[in-house]
């Protein structure tokens, strides 16, 4: 609409017009649209908003929480932003004003403010150890969670993938023995991280009680070592209660085998072999004789007195399957020590001079005859 005024005056004459326009707008705007809205849901404190707006329009907003006002409509600037804090679900209401003062219907966009991380997963899984390269695991998941599963070995990530079907199944295929833990986190949909859940696997497939070990084939048969220090494999049969082993083969004698030594009582002395320059029995070896690969006596007891009863109960045939990796262990302990008490308590032995010698490597093979 547009007004026009002019003067006239009293002999007729007519001024020039002014003129003043009024456009009527009853149309109210299209409603505004978020350019970048807050995400649905997260723990951040202070989420944003933003839009965009044309020629006159200007913007107002409202902010709910949880259904009720706490900030009633106001003009606002894009992007909006507030500071939460306390937990809820935060609705942002904006509607567009153009230039004749009409409104449009709200626009809102909502953000779940969550702090709260979810329950800790509990996995259920094999057996502490075992010998099986496949095993799995089970976890109830809450609703609107994610799961992630990460394997490791020691300081080795051995895997990593997201679980979100409340089962983890784990292929340790060419995988070494060792303890294998799995460690299960769940994400809710605000990004709160829950506590680690964890469950471990022992794989054991070397040494598992009752394995056999077979002597080497197409040669002859090994013989025990020489003397300390000298490379070679050595057989030591553990003969069952009231056998006899066979001829050559040398073995671990039990208690009442030994001279001197009651039954039930780990024995103090260790006799060693005759060597050159040695007498086989009652003498003394001569002064110039050479110490090196000599076994002098060991007149100190044994000081692992707790492991006697296992060496005891290989020795009478009596040893359960569960124990035979450490009655072997045992065995070559004790000797180890033996050997390292020689070297030091000799000190001839002790003060000669150390020839370099290649690496050599020594396999203990221990069998029962006529038995496997």
């Amino acid at each position: 609409y547009v007004l026009e005024v002019r003067v006239v005056d009293t002999v007729g004459n007519r001024g020039s017009a002014s003129r003043a326009t009024y456009v009527l707008d009853t149309r109210a705007p299209a409603p505004p649209t978020f350019s970048d809205p807050a995400p649905a849901a997260g723990n951040d404190p202070r989420p944003a908003w933003s839009w965009e707006t044309t020629g006159d329009d200007w913007v107002e907003c409202r902010l709910l929480r949880n259904g009720v006002e706490v900030q009633g409509w106001a003009e606002c600037a894009s992007p909006y932003q507030v500071r939460l804090t306390s937990q809820g679900t935060y609705r942002l209401e904006i509607r567009l004003v153009d230039a004749a003062g009409n409104r449009s219907a709200p626009t809102g966009s909502s953000y779940v403010y969550d702090t709260t991380p979810p329950d800790r997963p509990v996995p259920v899984g094999p057996p502490s150890s075992g010998s099986d390269r496949t095993v799995s695991w089970t976890f109830a998941m809450p609703p609107g969670v994610t799961a992630t599963c990460t394997v490791t070995r020691g300081l080795n990530r051995v895997d990593e993938r997201p679980c979100n079907g409340g089962r983890y199944d784990l292929d340790l295929t060419g995988q070494p023995d060792g303890t294998y833990t799995l460690t299960v986190r769940f994400t809710d949909a605000a990004g709160n991280v829950s506590q680690p859940g964890s469950g471990s696997y022992a794989l054991r497939t070397v040494g598992l009680p009752g394995r056999v070990v077979p002597p080497p084939t197409g040669g002859p048969a090994p013989s025990a070592p020489s003397g300390p220090g000298r490379g070679g494999t050595g057989v030591v049969a553990i003969p069952p209660q009231g056998s006899t082993p066979g001829p050559g083969v040398p073995t671990i004698p039990r208690d009442d085998d030994v001279p001197g030594v009651s039954p039930g009582r780990t024995p103090s002395t260790v006799i060693p072999p005759s060597d050159e320059g040695e007498e086989a029995a009652g003498g003394s070896a001569p002064r110039n004789a050479p110490t090196r690969g000599r076994d002098p006596l060991v007149a100190d007891p044994f000081p692992f007195e707790k492991l006697a009863p296992v060496i005891r109960e290989a020795v009478t045939g009596t040893i359960t399957r569960p124990t035979l990796p450490l009655a072997l262990l045992a065995i070559v302990v004790l000797f180890l020590l033996a050997q390292n008490r020689i070297d030091r308590r000799d000190p001839k032995l002790a003060s000669a001079p150390v020839e370099a010698e290649p690496e050599l490597d020594f396999t203990l093979i221990i069998r029962r005859p006529g038995g496997a």
